[in-house]
């Protein structure tokens, strides 16, 4: 299973400041201030939706960012989404509200955007500083979870006082295959970011480029030793920092048996009727420190524990955390909810159809409005994620809300 992403990093295109011949960049302007103001500004530093959207919007008065994009890269972006260019899909694409000479237009005013400002310095992070440290670090290690391999989950954050954009190198498993990389935001969702696989000897190197402290990393790999029924595997993790909390989860596969791990789990937790984990806390382990796992048990049924049709549409496993499971269960309790008070004034309103019309001195009175309404929940319709009544665009996958 694969992850929901929405990804922030931008792809570096061959640097190009192009314009087209017959483009007006007034006229793009003015289909700027209609359709873009809200979310990038009028000044391209952002605007008023900003700060509502997990996925910030491109400074598009940055010389440096502006200069290294072509003017190709910039019309896919803003005619298809920043998906179709291998982005986020925070941005929705306008081709279906403008044509391609109005899109053109678009493309010059916003190059002109940082014209005036002084070109920033190239901010690299190819070393990272040698203070870094991660505050908490969380390994997941799943075999045959939905797939005959073995996932690889990782999610950390850095301690305070990291400067950003930074460069963090997480040691993988030589040849894993990567299911993503990047920053996890405020609101807990995987955003893809700039990253890359180093081939080592041994093992590969995953770099990850961080606007943020938190970061994830996921992948596939086979480390099985031995085939038939009776499996084990051994894996190490080289600390890349010094880790402050350093947590470490083993996962069962369900139908598996005689499962064992050394060292022995320092805890064992059970969710539901399958789901068995072996956890592991260390506290203060040095950079370069090396943690090692051997996980052994018998299977007979050749199927992972839960099949890929499980898998949510971004590929991350169904369910595989508290926070997804509770916002499936208030999605159907808000929808039982809403069903059972459309039922009952339908009912209400029959009854009195029927009923006798009652005197003025029984007649009830109307009852009185309450001081604040009750909130209603707002979900997107593609994806699912919650909305506040003046979002104009889902801070989960950025379609536009409708309102009536």
């Amino acid at each position: 299973m694969k992850l929901l992403y929405l990804l922030v990093g931008i792809l570096f295109l061959s640097p190009a400041n192009v314009t087209w011949p017959q483009s007006d960049a007034a006229a793009g302007k003015a289909v700027y201030e209609r359709l873009c103001v809200d979310c990038h500004g009028a000044d391209g530093r952002g605007g008023r939706m900003a700060r509502m959207l997990p996925v910030p919007p491109r400074n598009l008065a940055d010389p440096t960012y502006i200069q290294s994009r072509s003017a190709e890269h910039l019309f896919v972006v803003i005619k298809d989404g920043s998906a179709a260019a291998g982005l986020s899909n925070a941005m929705p694409g306008f081709g279906g509200q403008l044509d391609d000479q109005d899109i053109r237009n678009v493309v010059v005013y916003v190059q002109t955007l940082a014209e005036t400002q002084p070109a920033a310095p190239v901010v690299t992070a190819a070393e990272p500083p040698a203070d870094l440290r991660i505050a908490r670090l969380q390994l997941s290690i799943w075999p045959e979870y939905d797939d005959p391999r073995v996932l690889l989950i990782i999610r950390g954050e850095l301690a305070p006082g990291a400067a950003f954009p930074t460069q963090v190198t997480l040691p993988v498993p030589k040849d894993a295959e990567l299911i993503g990389a990047g920053m996890i935001s405020e609101l807990g969702e995987l955003l893809l970011h700039p990253h890359r696989v180093i081939p080592g000897d041994v093992s590969d190197t995953l770099e990850i480029t961080l606007p943020s402290p938190r970061f994830f990393a996921e992948l596939y790999y086979d480390p099985f030793e031995t085939s038939g029924d009776a499996k084990s595997f051994s894996y190490t993790f080289t600390a890349p920092y010094p880790i402050t909390q350093f947590d470490v989860d083993i996962q069962k596969p369900y139908t598996a048996s005689e499962f064992v791990t050394e060292p022995p789990a320092m805890a064992q937790e059970t969710e539901g009727r399958d789901t068995t984990y072996h956890r592991f806390a260390y506290r203060d382990v040095a950079a370069g420190q090396p943690t090692a796992f051997t996980v052994s048990y018998v299977k007979t049924d050749p199927q992972p524990s839960v099949p890929k049709a499980d898998s949510a549409p971004d590929g991350s496993p169904a369910a595989r955390g508290p926070q997804d499971r509770m916002l499936i269960y208030f999605s159907i309790l808000a929808g039982v909810t809403a069903a059972y008070v459309l039922a009952t004034l339908l009912w209400t309103a029959s009854r009195r159809r029927h009923a006798a019309p009652a005197s003025p001195e029984t007649q009830p009175r109307p009852p009185a409005l309450p001081s604040v309404m009750p909130a209603v929940a707002n979900f997107c319709s593609h994806c699912g994620h919650a909305l506040n009544a003046d979002y104009a665009f889902c801070p989960g996958c950025g379609h536009a809300v409708r309102t009536s």
